[in-house]
Order: C-alpha cells, then sequence, then structure tokens
C-alpha cells in the first residue's frame, strides 16, 4: 500500500472544542466539554512530517477547528509549505474568523446534517442551525471559495436527497459530499438494514436522473449491504477508494497517529510516512485476512474491503471480522 499518493490527506484534530452538540456525532466532543487541543509545535511536527513524505494536503478538523486560537498560524504554515489546505467547521463561527483564514485555505467543509429548519436545531442544539449555516456558506461563495457540504446522512434524509442535489446544482464552487452516518459508542447501528437499502436505491436512481451530479455515499458501506451487489458497487464509495488508512490518516488532539476518525488505536512507528505501512495497527486495517472468506473471494475486495472498520460497527461474521451492514450477496 502507497500512502505518498496525490490525493493523500492528513487530518489533524487541532481540538477537541466544540460548540455544537450533534446527536448524531461519533466523537461526542461538543457533549463531552472536552477542552483538549494541540498547541503550534505540535502541528507544525505534523505539517512538516506530511512535507516531508509527499502527503499532499492536510485537513484541520476537530470538534470545531474555527474556535482554536492559532488556526491562523496553522494555515498560513500548512499554506507556505504548499499543501492545500481545507477546513472542517460547522459554520456556526463569526465570519470575520473564516474571512481571516481565507488567503490560506482551499477549500471549506461545511457539515450540513438536515435541511429542516426545526429538526437541524434538535439535531445540533444550535437555534437558527440552518440559518447560520447558510450565511456562513453564502458569504464564503460570494467571496470566490470553495465550499463542500457534508451530510451525514442519517435516516431523516431518506427521501431528501434531491434537495442537496438541487441545492448546489447551479452554484460555482459548491458541492456536496453524502457520508455514511458512523457507529459510535452511544449508537453502533445508526443505520439499519432497511434504511440504507432505502438510500441506496434513491442515490442510484438520481444518479440517473442527474448524470454526473450526484456523488457516490462515502465513508465504507459495504457493497453487499444491497442487492444486487453491482448497486452497491455504483452508489457506495468503499472503504477502499474513500477511508483510512487507504485514504487518509489522523492526529488526534491528543497527538497521537491514527488510522481513520474511527479506529482511535495509534501508530507508534511513524518516523516517515513510509514506516506507518510497517506499523501493525496500520496493517492490521489493510490486511485482507481479517475479513470473511466471502470477501476475500469477492470482485470488489479492493474497493470495498469489508466495509467500516470501526469496533464499533464490526461484528463477528463467518470466521473473520466485518461491517455490521454486509450480507455477503444477500446471505447473511
Amino acid at each position: 500500500m502507497v500512502l505518498n499518493q496525490e490525493d493523500f490527506e492528513l487530518k489533524i484534530e487541532i481540538t477537541e472544542r466544540c460548540n455544537a452538540t450533534c446527536t448524531f456525532c461519533h466523537q461526542d466532543f461538543g457533549n463531552m466539554k472536552s477542552l483538549k487541543q494541540l498547541d503550534m509545535g505540535q502541528v507544525k511536527f505534523w505539517i512538516d512530517w506530511a512535507a516531508r513524505g509527499n502527503i499532499s494536503s492536510v485537513r484541520f478538523t476537530g470538534g470545531e477547528p474555527t474556535l482554536h486560537p492559532h488556526l491562523l498560524d496553522m494555515c498560513k504554515k500548512t499554506h507556505d509549505a504548499g499543501l492545500y489546505v481545507t477546513i472542517n467547521t460547522n459554520g456556526y463561527t463569526k465570519f470575520v474568523r473564516y474571512e481571516r483564514i481565507f488567503p490560506y485555505v482551499d477549500m471549506l467543509k461545511i457539515s450540513l446534517p438536515l435541511v429542516d429548519k426545526e429538526k437541524l436545531d434538535k439535531l445540533t442544539g444550535i437555534p437558527n442551525s440552518l440559518e447560520k449555516k447558510l450565511k456562513t456558506i453564502t458569504a464564503s461563495i460570494e467571496k470566490g471559495f470553495e465550499v463542500q457540504l457534508l451530510t451525514a446522512m442519517v435516516p431523516e434524509n431518506i427521501g431528501l436527497i434531491e434537495e442537496y442535489i438541487l441545492f448546489v446544482k447551479d452554484i460555482p464552487n459548491l458541492t456536496w459530499a453524502p457520508l455514511r452516518i458512523e457507529s459510535s459508542p452511544q449508537d453502533e447501528k445508526p443505520i439499519s438494514d432497511y434504511q440504507i437499502i432505502e438510500m441506496a436505491r434513491e442515490i442510484s436512481r438520481l444518479m440517473d436522473e442527474y448524470p454526473g451530479r450526484v456523488p457516490k455515499l462515502g465513508l465504507a458501506t459495504p457493497f453487499c449491504a444491497v442487492e444486487p451487489i453491482e448497486l452497491g458497487a455504483k452508489v457506495f464509495a468503499g472503504r477502499g477508494e474513500d477511508c483510512g488508512p487507504f485514504k487518509s490518516l489522523t492526529v488526534t488532539a491528543e497527538n497521537e497517529l491514527i488510522s481513520c476518525y474511527s479506529c482511535r488505536n495509534p501508530i507508534t512507528n511513524h518516523n516517515s510516512v513510509q514506516d506507518v505501512r510497517l506499523d501493525k495497527e496500520y496493517q492490521y486495517l489493510a490486511d485482507i485476512n481479517i475479513l470473511p472468506l466471502e470477501c476475500q473471494k469477492c470482485d470488489y475486495l479492493t474497493r470495498c474491503m469489508g466495509g467500516c472498520s470501526s469496533p464499533y460497527a464490526r461484528v463477528a461474521k463467518s470466521g473473520g471480522q466485518v461491517d455490521y451492514l454486509a450480507k455477503f450477496n444477500g446471505v447473511s
């Protein structure tokens, strides 16, 4: 597995502070009221580490990264190192703070889990949540900034996916990325077998109706969660295409390198980017042998990789560990 491909990304959780309490958040930092964060020296180390390893992109995330007092300096340092800079944000911070970082940032990724005002307020714990997000989105686009909306596809979005497509369809510099809602200690099965099937059918229909405008569902849904498996291959990105450790690594607010947001065991062998491949945690998550034999024989193995590798999403099945949504072509 090669780590220094052009689109490989290092995500840095610079803070666990968050000004929202989203009920679907698998990190739950906002609800925990965590104050952990990295200092500038720690972040500088990882920026230099990424640049030495030919990683092309750094994403600052959290928590809510705009709450970090040194975000501007971090963005400038990353920009000056020649790396692509992305910020994950909920869009609730005063716009003047976004304006300060704009010269050093290439993209904002703004969460938009629902388009229903009342439901979004309840989901995030923020009054007038949709209005605040839309103000940030509109102001960013007016400044010529590239914005991507991130939607954790909670079950309430089934039947409403077309609204997101129409919202971004004719707006320059605005795109949309639907993401599978992730398992967490609070909710190990946040989406059911039936719901993922309904979502897949809806995405497929819209892909046909709006060619080239409907993205695949990101974040590691097993292709065999739906029938036929070709439908899953059409509408799901797959872990091998979209997730750590294949497409990104993450640095936590405790200054530990991990394989992805949801797999929090540290990678200790990281003197260089290539040394990461020799670490037992990386090798475990990249190993096909931990998957059931049905997965290992599947034509889509390297794209799907058995779905999500989160310990909260995985179950024991057919002698291996696999995403709870996996059905092996309809045979549970």
